[in-house]
This record gives C-alpha cells, sequence and structure tokens, in this order.
C-alpha cells in the first residue's frame, strides 16, 4: 500500500467522503478518522456533502502545520528497514526515498509551540496528583501504614523527605501542563526516577534529580533523603541542537517558575529528534540502496559465472559423447572386419556360423549408428541450447 503524508491524506478525505476513501483504503470510516485525528488532519463535518452537492456555500478546514515530533506520513506501509534473507532486488524495486525538507525553521517552530503552551499554571498540590502519579503515592501510602506497623527500614517510604516531596510536586506540575498540550508523560521505577515524554509519536528522556544524584554501581535508584535542596532537571537530546538543555534552581528563580521553559523546550527536543531521526533514516536508505546495487550487480556476475561455467560443462559432456560415439563406431567397423576375415577362412567349420551371428549382434548394439537411438538425444540437447540464452548478459 502506498504511503499518504498528511498533506496528501488530507487531499482525500477533502476530495471524497471520508467511508469512500476508507474503503479504497481498506479501512473503515472510524479507523480513519481516528488516523486523521492522530495526525491532526481535519475532516469534512456532518453534513458537508450534502451541503455540497445542494450547492449551498461550504467551508474547508485547513490542514494545520505538522505537530512537533509528528511523523510526516500519515498512513501506508513505511519502507522495511531489515530483510532476511536480504533481497537487493526488491529493495531496489522499492520507491526512491523522498528527502526529508523542514521549510520551517527550529526557531520558527519554537514560537509556535510558545503560543500553544501558552503559561503553565502554578504548582499544582499532590492532593491533585496526576494519574501517573497517583500510583507511586498510593502504593507510598501503603509502604508508609506497614512501616509503622512493623518497623522495618527496608520497605520505608520514598517520598517523605523534603527534597522528595517538592520533587513530586514539580513533576506533578509539569505532567499536568504537559497532558494539557496533548503530550503524555510517563514515569518508571519505585522512586520515580524514570521521566519520559511521548510527544507526537517521540519520547524524549527526562532527569530531574539534585546535581549531584548518581545511580549506584548496581545502577539501583538513589533517594536524596536530605532536606530542601537544589534541583536540576535535564534534556539530554536537546544538547546535541547547541541549546540550553539544563534547568536549575538559581538565586531568585526556582525551578518551579520555569516550567513553562521546560515545556516548550520539551516540544522543541521531540520536533529537533523527530528531524534527526527523519534524516539518517533517508541517509541510511540511500546507503542500503547503492549497498544492494554493488550486491546485486555481484550476484549478476556471480550468475552468469556459473552460467558460463555451466554451458562449458555441458559442452565438455557433449564432446566426451561425441568421442565416445566415434570409438564405439571405429570398435564395431574393426569387429565387422574381423568376423569378415574369420568368415572367409573358417567357414566350414562346424559352429562358426553361430559364433559369427553372436559376433554381429554384439557389434550392432555397440555401434551407435545401427539404430541412430544416440540422435534424438543429441538434437534435443542441441535445440534446447539454441533456443535458451547461451551468452551471458551484460549489467
Amino acid at each position: 500500500m502506498p504511503r499518504f503524508t498528511r498533506q496528501a491524506l488530507y487531499d482525500l478525505v477533502w476530495a471524497n467522503p471520508v467511508r469512500t476513501v476508507a474503503g479504497e483504503l481498506g479501512l473503515s470510516d472510524v479507523g480513519l478518522k481516528k488516523i486523521c485525528a492522530r495526525f491532526d488532519i481535519p475532516v469534512p463535518h456532518r453534513g458537508y456533502w450534502a451541503r455540497l452537492t445542494a450547492g449551498q456555500r461550504v467551508h474547508q478546514t485547513p490542514l494545520p502545520p505538522r505537530g512537533p515530533g509528528m511523523p510526516e506520513f500519515a498512513f501506508g506501509e513505511a519502507r522495511s528497514s531489515y530483510r532476511w534473507p536480504p533481497d537487493p532486488a526488491a529493495e531496489l524495486a522499492e520507491p526512491e526515498p523522498i528527502e526529508p525538507l523542514f521549510e520551517e525553521t527550529l526557531d520558527a517552530v519554537e514560537a509556535r509551540i510558545r503560543k500553544t503552551v501558552g503559561k503553565v499554571a502554578g504548582a499544582h498540590a499532590l492532593t491533585d496528583p496526576h494519574p501517573q502519579l497517583r500510583r507511586l503515592i498510593v502504593k507510598d501510602d501503603d509502604r508508609r501504614r506497614k512501616h509503622a506497623a512493623s518497623g522495618y527500614s527496608w520497605d520505608a517510604p520514598v517520598f517523605d523527605a523534603p527534597f522528595e516531596q517538592r520533587r513530586l510536586r514539580i513533576i506533578n506540575t509539569l505532567f499536568w501542563g504537559l497532558t494539557r498540550v496533548g503530550a503524555k508523560p510517563s514515569l518508571s521505577g519505585q522512586a520515580a526516577r524514570g521521566l519520559s515524554i511521548g510527544i507526537g509519536g517521540q519520547h524524549i528522556h527526562v532527569q530531574l534529580d539534585h546535581p549531584s544524584a548518581k545511580r549506584s554501581r548496581w545502577n539501583e535508584e538513589q533517594v536524596h533523603g536530605g532536606k530542601v535542596d537544589t534541583l536540576r532537571l535535564e534534556i539530554p537530546s536537546l544538547a546535541d541542537e547547541g541549546r540550553a538543555a539544563v534547568w536549575s534552581d538559581v538565586e531568585g528563580r526556582k525551578l518551579e517558575s520555569q516550567l513553562t521553559e521546560i515545556i516548550v523546550m520539551l516540544h522543541l527536543a521531540a520536533e529537533a529528534q523527530y528531524r534527526r531521526s527523519a534524516l539518517h533514516s533517508y541517509k541510511y536508505t540511500l546507503e542500503s540502496r547503492e549497498k544492494a546495487r554493488v550486491e546485486l550487480i555481484r550476484l549478476r556476475e556471480e550468475a552468469e559465472r556459473k552460467e558460463r561455467e555451466r554451458l562449458a560443462e555441458l559442452e565438455r559432456q557433449r564432446r566426451e559423447r561425441l568421442l565416445g560415439y566415434a570409438r564405439d563406431h571405429r570398435a564395431a567397423e574393426d569387429m565387422r572386419a574381423f568376423m569378415a576375415i574369420v568368415e572367409s577362412k573358417a567357414e566350414a567349420r562346424v559352429g562358426v556360423r553361430e559364433w559369427l551371428n553372436w559376433a554381429r549382434s554384439v557389434a550392432d548394439r555397440l555401434d551407435p549408428l545401427t539404430t541412430m537411438a544416440f540422435l534424438a538425444g543429441e538434437l534435443a540437447d542441441s535445440t534446447g541450447r539454441a533456443g535458451g540464452n547461451d551468452q551471458p548478459s551484460e549489467t
């Protein structure tokens, strides 16, 4: 199935009813609408086609710009990156890759993101936890009750320290702000040290901890158990773009007051990561196709070499058979000449006639010209070779 860009799919659903387009693509109309919603492609409203048919004035919703990190291709089969076993011919049969072009600069994308994000509201209290935090808080409450009842330190609550409480409040505010603009934040790990933000199909890793926080030699999560201290947030993938990728508490400005900027930069990081990935995929595809071309030439040359060797071997075998036929014929002629001499000199002897009959039958069986049976096979072989491609094709 061909691949469709957002623009191409937008043009389709505004040229024909969604149900018609969906049927041609092998989808349900609900499934196609979900794809359009996922890639921010507007579809005609209910009654649009009836009004258009009636000659009434209708409004076509314009296609909005591609969202940060959102793929350009919205539907269809992507190029297969890996094949096993390798098939250079199949790879080269696929359409040439399209070089990704980004007319909008990252600065322009950033300005657009700022308008969408707006300003993040004040800190969300942990009494209104984001769904991603709620499960961790519930588990920590359960640990707190069990710890109070048993006193075992190994199962102590994780988030009781002031530093951890503040960190959770920042995550909570950040997650609510991201959710409001359509991002999908997630947490992992017992101590909530794994932060990942899904934006437009990209996943951005975020580090939020004390500047000196490190993992143990066993890669276990370490919890900062001291007083309320400096917090540092980093978006590692932004460093590749030469942009500020670290935010922390500074004099007169806490991390909580920088969350709007952080959310904007997370979206910009998703867009930058998508662009890097698209360019890398394009370059990889070009390199892979070039390798496939070289491999296809090698395979063809190898096949032609083997075909030449096969034909040469067939020719050698035919010559050997021809020489064998000639040898057998000469031997049979020699036998007949010898029998003629025997017949002239010993014809009167008893039993000579029977022996001569047997000897002639031996000579006849040996002589290929007696029945010419060999000729049918040889002529068929010759006709088959003449009708085939005896000469190797050029690459």
